[in-house]
């Protein structure tokens, strides 16, 4: 029997020729519309399904913290980030880059950073120390002042880390009475390669990989005495772009970074048969992945 006694033919073949809608499981949360992986699906058309039950391609562990528990045989983004809390991220940021960013509160001798240990709370403040060990409070921690200002702004560099690849920076300026605030002046997107060094790339993207990080954020400090950088914060979540740009950058912005998503969501999905369940196989493997000769801009310019 010929397709046509069923269907339009030219339907069908359109149909045909329709690219697959790669479908993501986010468990166990969902994204919101404010945030960037709600945003980079949406303009790729990949669909977000949110039940285990449902078909899907592959996973998104989405969760600031806690284990992932989809199957083994899943590939999953960020399946090993979890733990996401700045005493953790610090311990990584360590190991990465060879220098310390926390400090201990009763024998450093300056001036230092208080913050909660929990994300989301924008409440660091600066005290001096040594304090005794009565002051130190529970469920803080206490880090290094990092001098990233210019002028009158502290500056912020707001960091995507996709598989060990930074795409874009965001260069966030802020008073410095409102340092440890969200809300920026301005906000500027730059390129990679005039923000970081390529010893500093190589560093971030070791650090993604301790992390179990595939794709997120990372908050970034650059010390104006030293020059060197610090990561105070990630993001495995991330909400962007960021206040304070502009609509024309921020559209651009989005733009860029679903089509680094795209390499990253396809490489994942297409590896499916192949996933290892040992630790921090996704992030080492993209890792090895992008340093593979330029592999991603290699597979986004055959799609």
């Amino acid at each position: 029997m010929k397709v046509r006694q069923f269907a339009n033919p030219w339907k069908v073949a359109l149909q045909l020729s329709l690219p697959r809608r790669l479908r993501i499981l986010c468990h166990p949360g969902q994204p919101s519309h404010w945030q960037t992986l709600y945003k980079v699906c949406a303009l790729n058309s990949f669909k977000i399904v949110t039940r285990p039950t449902s078909g899907y391609d592959l996973g998104f562990h989405f969760a600031e913290q806690g284990d992932c528990n989809l199957p083994a045989q899943t590939p999953v983004i960020n399946r090993y980030c979890a733990d996401i809390s700045k005493r953790h991220v610090a311990r990584m940021f360590a190991d990465a880059f060879g220098y310390e960013l926390e400090v201990d509160p009763t024998t450093y001798t300056g001036e230092m950073v208080e913050k909660s240990d929990a994300n989301y709370t924008h409440d660091g403040r600066i005290v001096r120390g040594p304090i005794s060990r009565n002051e130190v409070r529970s469920g803080y921690v206490y880090q290094r002042l990092v001098k990233a200002t210019e002028g009158g702004d502290a500056i912020d560099l707001r960091t995507p880390l996709y598989a060990g690849k930074v795409p874009l920076v965001y260069i966030k300026r802020r008073p410095i009475a409102a340092r440890f605030a969200n809300e920026n002046t301005s906000t500027e997107v730059r390129s990679t390669n005039e923000v970081f060094s390529p010893s500093e790339l190589e560093q971030l993207s070791r650090f993604a990989a301790l992390m179990g990080l595939d794709f997120g954020e990372a908050d970034i400090l650059r010390d104006r005495d030293s020059g060197l950088i610090f990561v105070v914060d990630v993001a495995n979540t991330p909400a962007g772009p960021p206040n304070g740009l502009s609509r024309p950058a921020a559209k651009a912005a989005i733009n860029h970074l679903a089509s680094e998503f795209r390499s990253l969501a396809l490489h994942f999905s297409r590896n499916r048969q192949s996933a290892r369940t040992d630790k921090h196989f996704s992030s080492i493997a993209m890792l090895d992945f992008w340093c593979a000769g330029g592999a991603f801009q290699s597979l986004a310019s055959a799609l």
